[in-house]
């Protein structure tokens, strides 16, 4: 195979692997190492037939309470009964009624590609390895091309930085490649792509650049960049070479006008040659963002049109796209980048749709001095006030159910900012935070926050654990998951912070 056995996806990225495996028809398992979970992907002849996992949150159990198809109750009593007889899960839920053979069938499916589409969420510090052997013998198995898993697993991810190096660079010109257009038309299709996909897949003529794309595609600049990127990954559209000029050079199709030069040749410079004007703008830009709404972003208010959020949002895409440090060594310069680029595009997703434009700017609140208790029952504006916090807070949660977690952040730092003595906003502004790249020191912050508010609740203290033990704090994790167990014994993810720092 051209990719070593053993690697990290911060040189190989997964849908590259995927390919690979499938172009050279390999027969085995490949393993994935996160933090303390491994991932198991099984192929027969190159393509992928199973999954495993070893997160409890990728149970079957887990899965199918997720998915809606047992109850809490059904759960709750199968775990019981697996932890007395040892049975098979499935059989346990058969048994008791919860699901039919024909639902467990459809379960197990659904966690198989569950977990294999997890597998594209995984950070570049993972680790893969890759053993052929003998096909393994499956009770249940996929029938899913590898092209397909590959595309959807492209379009399942959250977050711009994931897409890595391989991203399509702003001024990049797209064209089908014939040879693989039978991926997407006739009885050969394997690549399933929904209204919206197809309507960015029409965009793609050989002429229009990237950038074109996104402003007419009508959708949120990130979803048209994940199908592009899906297309051009799986091969069904190519890069348009660009015309030599009269020099003999090459040089990329509609380059925009004060666009960043690219490296020239292989050179690749060092940090010491990357513009620092505008690593200080990064640094700058990045430090205030942290404390920045999504309208102070873009900046724009109410009263701000369409036209002019899409120019605010295209000129913050030029200064800080991640393809301007492409080449540079630095790689925290790369990662202020990525989370700003990240920032800057939730930032327009979320405005460009009118109504959730017009929710979020009446749900702002101005600072005002806190009540005292007899005006807190009387006065209707404070009740209002207080009636928009909860419903802040309860969007917060929403979003962050959705794996939005950049916006459920901004909606708790905002509740949290009215309300600095709502312990469960800070906890939950934590919570949320440690879910985003490079956030775990605020996440931290946040949480502190929520343990001084209400010291004695072993929650709290457990999730602070649990950030440390994530930031590879060992030590201090230990601390605050044993001060967890003093206060609640019980507490089964202090117990289990302990087992995994051993």
């Amino acid at each position: 195979m051209n990719m070593s056995l053993k690697g990290n996806l911060r040189d190989h990225s997964l849908p590259r692997i995927l390919l690979d495996i499938k172009r050279k028809g390999v027969t085995g398992t490949l393993s994935l190492m996160s933090s303390s979970v491994e991932r198991t992907i099984y192929f027969r002849n190159g393509e992928a037939i199973f999954a495993s996992s070893t997160s409890d949150a990728d149970r079957l159990g887990e899965m199918l309470l997720k998915a809606g198809k047992i109850t809490v109750q059904g759960y709750e009593k199968s775990i019981e009964l697996l932890k007395r007889t040892g049975q098979r899960y499935g059989a346990i839920l058969v048994e008791l009624g919860c699901l039919t053979p024909k639902d467990l069938l459809w379960g197990v499916k659904y966690q198989v590609a569950e977990i294999l589409y997890s597998c594209f969420r995984l950070d570049e510090g993972a680790t893969y390895e890759l053993q052929e052997a003998v096909s393994p013998s499956l009770d249940i198995t996929l029938t899913l091309s590898t092209e397909a898993l590959v595309y959807e697993g492209i379009k399942r991810l959250r977050e711009q930085g994931e897409m890595g190096k391989d991203m399509p660079d702003l001024d990049m010109v797209f064209k089908l490649d014939d040879d693989r257009a039978h991926l997407l038309r006739g009885e050969g299709a394997v690549v399933d792509l929904d209204a919206e996909d197809r309507r960015i897949f029409s965009l793609v003529d050989g002429e229009r650049t990237v950038r074109q794309v996104i402003e007419e595609a009508h959708a949120s600049p990130f979803e048209t960049m994940k199908t592009l990127y899906g297309l051009a990954v799986v091969g069904v559209i190519v890069k348009r070479e660009a015309p030599r000029g009269e020099n003999g050079e090459t040089r990329d199709s509609r380059a925009t006008a004060g666009d960043e030069p690219r490296g020239q040749g292989d050179k690749n410079p060092s940090t010491s040659e990357v513009d620092s004007a505008l690593a200080r703008r990064v640094d700058d830009f990045y430090q205030r963002a942290k404390d920045m709404g999504p309208d102070e972003i873009l900046q724009v208010d109410e009263k701000t049109g369409p036209e002019e959020i899409k120019r605010n949002y295209y000129r913050l895409v030029r200064e800080f796209h991640p393809d301007r440090v492409y080449h540079t060594d630095d790689k925290e310069l790369k990662g202020k980048v990525t989370v700003l680029f990240d920032t800057i595009t939730k930032a327009y997703r979320l405005f460009q749709d009118e109504e959730k434009r017009r929710e979020y700017f009446d749900s702002l609140l101005r600072p005002s001095k806190p009540p005292s208790w007899k005006q807190s029952q009387q006065s209707p504006d404070n009740a209002t006030r207080e009636t928009l916090l909860t419903e802040m807070f309860q969007r917060g949660v929403q979003e962050f159910k959705k794996g939005n977690f950049w916006g459920a952040a901004d909606l708790f730092k905002r509740v949290t900012k009215e309300d600095p003595r709502n312990t469960k906003a800070w906890s939950y502004l934590s919570l949320a935070l440690s879910k985003v790249p490079n956030r775990l020191k605020e996440s931290e912050e946040a949480l502190l926050k929520a343990v001084a508010l209400d010291p004695l609740n072993s929650e709290h203290l457990t999730n602070l654990g649990l950030i440390y033990l994530k930031a590879g704090l060992n030590m201090r994790a230990r601390k605050q998951f044993e001060k967890a167990l003093k206060l609640d014994p019980a507490n089964k993810q202090a117990k289990q912070g302990l087992e995994q720092i051993g």
